[in-house]
């Protein structure tokens, strides 16, 4: 899915809906960014150009004098000159045009994203909008101490999505959200992708070195309080990237790795699953499903997921063995993933581990 994000310095928040002038913000409140001091001087508002990224297959409106920056392939940055504010425009691409009901849930997932990424993310305001059609989401958020505003627009076209957020602090919030309002309601996204569709990097496979050995039988994690029967041999890894709670390796190099996700009461865990599936592995090279069930882990009942693809350092076949399970807004991906040519021999060994999973 093509995702977009325009985020400015100072915060990620979305602007209040547009109309004919400019409404100065409201005094502050518990759920309001603070209005800009009169004391405090602020740069005059400046008009809005067109502006099309070719390689990232965007057109959006950035304030006059602001600079563009395209090195990075994956990421669209536009930034005031002084820093005050900054636009980040990431793009993705679904393998097929989302419905409505397919796009909100998207959407849903993403705003959990914000959540997670900005620190006392307080959700001011949210609304549909028809032009682009989508989400737009105005928010507040703490970064270094200091209060942020922020304003977030999800929208798609045909398979391709995006997300944008636009950013500053809340003493310029009042004059930036007419501005961050106006560029993000005029993002234009390509149908298609610019090009070839980008395969994604193989996803790296950590060095098997276990950084501890675990003594078998029950281990509970201290952070989220589940436990899993280790087996014999088995080493537990850092969590890296993923940040996954917890990640174990077996003497076969089989990596399985835990990842809580919370998961809104209203998503379903097949909605949960097929985002997570789009999203997560069918952008994998050579994602090829193997075969998708329902499944149950002692009081838990959930969703498996098998399929492979070409991962780690040197683009090898793996095989992934994925299940979901759900105690209600609270989700558990626990993923096996181990070389294809194998599976026969490391299945059971995954299965057990899998199947001894408790909150």
């Amino acid at each position: 899915m093509v995702l977009l994000i325009v985020a400015a310095c100072g915060g990620e928040d979305a602007t209040p809906t547009p109309t004919a002038t400019a409404t100065p913000p409201p005094p502050p409140t518990s759920t309001s960014v603070p209005p800009t001091p009169t004391s405090t001087p602020v740069p005059t508002p400046v008009p809005l150009e067109s502006y099309t990224s070719l390689s990232h297959g965007v057109t959006l409106c950035v304030p006059e004098g602001w600079v563009i920056d395209e090195s990075d392939p994956d990421t669209l940055t536009i930034s005031h000159p002084t820093g005050l504010a900054r636009v980040d425009v990431t793009m993705n691409t679904f393998l097929a045009a989302p419905t409505q009901a397919q796009f909100d849930e998207f959407v849903s997932l993403g705003i959990l994203g914000i959540q997670d990424e900005f620190e006392d993310f307080v959700e001011i305001s949210k609304e549909r909008t028809d032009d682009p059609p989508g989400l737009l989401v105005i928010f507040t958020f703490t970064s270094n101490g200091a209060e942020q505003g922020g304003v977030a627009l999800y929208t798609f076209n045909n398979i391709r999505g995006a997300r944008a957020i636009a950013t500053t602090s809340a003493a310029f919030f009042g004059l930036f959200a007419p501005l961050f309002d106006d560029a993000v309601r005029c993002v234009e996204v390509a149908p298609n992708p610019p090009g070839p569709t980008p395969t994604p990097g193989p996803t790296p496979i950590p060095t098997p070195t276990p950084i501890v050995t675990v003594t078998p039988g029950s281990y509970t994690d201290p952070t989220d309080g589940f436990s899993l029967q280790i087996p014999s041999g088995w080493g537990r890894l850092d969590p890296g990237k993923e940040e996954a709670t917890l990640r174990f390796i077996s003497p076969g190099l089989v990596i399985l790795q835990v990842l809580p996700v919370d998961v809104p009461s209203a998503i379903s865990t097949d909605a949960y699953m097929d985002t997570l599936r789009e999203v997560r592995y069918e952008p994998l090279p050579s994602y090829q499903l193997v075969s998708e069930d329902d499944a149950t882990v002692g009081s838990l009942s959930g969703l498996e997921l098998q399929f492979t693809a070409a991962t780690g350092e040197e683009a090898s076949m793996n095989r992934y063995l994925v299940v979901v399970l759900r105690q209600g807004s609270q989700a558990y991906v626990l993923e096996a993933i181990g070389p294809e040519g194998d599976f026969g021999s490391w299945e059971a060994g995954a299965r057990e581990l899998i199947d001894s999973f408790r909150p």
